[in-house]
């Protein structure tokens, strides 16, 4: 058994006795070495009152601890709301307030709570009296979320300083031990044997759904939009990391926090330009996307060849230009030989005729 605390070495040592007395080991852990302990070597723990207030329990470190150990645990007072606030357990902070009480009433008489391993009497009036009037954390009533209310504060059924959600139970009283009449001390140890008895919850568990890939609406040319939702599957609220890989290299990360059950939508922006098809992998959930060379429509390839066919006629005549070739002084030179060279045939024909005669 693990009995956490940080200054109150009275309510501490009240405690260690009373759970020794009932034949548990019990090792007392400060506060600040929670983070560094193993506490699913524990059968259980045990939360001090002086560990919190208000929403803040120790720092992120201890919380990861109670988190991988997942123990059956009860929170006394104000240690207990304020863990189980960051918990994120409806037993937690803000879901209750504070009076002060001696007594609490059987929400259920048959309860193991009352009934084993001792077995509590209850008054005619339905009220168990609890020791001396104390500072109670109580916890709002039906519609609270929890997943038992366990005990009401004395005839106020809408407050309830000992409630349960998964293997955890906010005690709602700041009385050390010997404040506590039997009937609470046999109440608290009845509680610890029943909580412990209770199936240990599922770790936070990250689950991808929906990835898609597509364009990136206002975003530069070749972005694309890699969109997902991520969802904790677990029973208690998890910090995870989300990575994104592109043929199998990291691309980019995110972390988020999730409650038990929650969900929330998740996107990463992804540049690239060049045909082919990428691989996606986000945190196991994969998908892939194409880009496809630029399609040529017949319009444009019927333009192209035009363009082909005119090029080398329109460089011909260019270069015939440059070199300054008269053409129609050519042919007029032609069409003089021709007549030059016609009329003399003629004149030697005649000629020769004349000799003849």
């Amino acid at each position: 058994m693990a009995y956490l605390y940080l200054t109150d070495t009275q309510n501490r040592d009240q405690y260690k006795q009373l759970l020794e007395s009932a034949g548990y080991v019990v090792d007392t852990i400060p506060l600040p070495r929670v983070a560094d302990t193993d506490l699913s070597t524990y059968s259980a723990v045990v939360v001090g009152s002086d560990t919190g207030s208000g929403y803040t329990w120790g720092n992120d470190a201890c919380v990861a601890s109670i988190l991988k150990a997942r123990r059956p645990t009860i929170g006394i007072q104000f240690g207990g709301e304020s863990l189980f606030g960051e918990l994120g357990l409806p037993i937690g902070a803000n879901h209750a307030w504070t009076a002060t009480v001696s007594s609490v009433r059987a929400a259920d008489p048959t309860h193991p709570i009352f009934n084993t391993p001792q077995k509590i009497t209850i008054p005619d009036s339905g009220e168990i009296p609890i020791g001396y009037s104390h500072s109670t954390w109580a916890e709002y009533g039906p519609g609270s979320g929890a997943a038992e209310l366990l005990a009401s504060q004395g005839n106020d059924a809408d407050h309830y300083p000992i409630a349960r959600d998964l293997n955890c139970v906010e005690w709602g009283f700041e009385a050390s031990p010997d404040q506590m009449s039997a009937e609470g001390r046999a109440l608290f140890l009845n509680t610890l044997s029943y909580v412990q008895g209770l199936p240990i919850p599922e770790p936070a568990q990250l689950l991808i759904t929906d990835l898609a890939v597509g364009t990136a609406p206002g975003q530069p040319s070749g972005t694309w939009r890699v969109s997902a939702s991520a969802n904790n599957t677990g029973a208690f609220p998890g910090r995870f990391t989300l990575e994104l890989k592109i043929d199998g290299v990291t691309e980019s990360s995110q972390a988020i926090d999730l409650k038990p059950g929650a969900g929330q939508p998740v996107g990463f922006n992804v540049v690239r330009s060049q045909p082919g098809t990428y691989q996606v992998d986000l945190c196991g959930a994969t998908t892939s996307f194409t880009i496809r060379p630029p399609v040529t429509t017949a319009a444009q390839a019927a333009t192209e060849a035009a363009a082909s066919l005119t090029t080398p006629a329109a460089q011909h005549q260019s270069s015939s230009q440059a070199a300054g070739v008269p053409w129609l002084a050519l042919a007029l030179i032609g069409a003089g030989i021709i007549i030059m060279g016609a009329l003399v045939f003629l004149i030697v024909s005649t000629s020769g005729r004349r000799r003849s005669g």
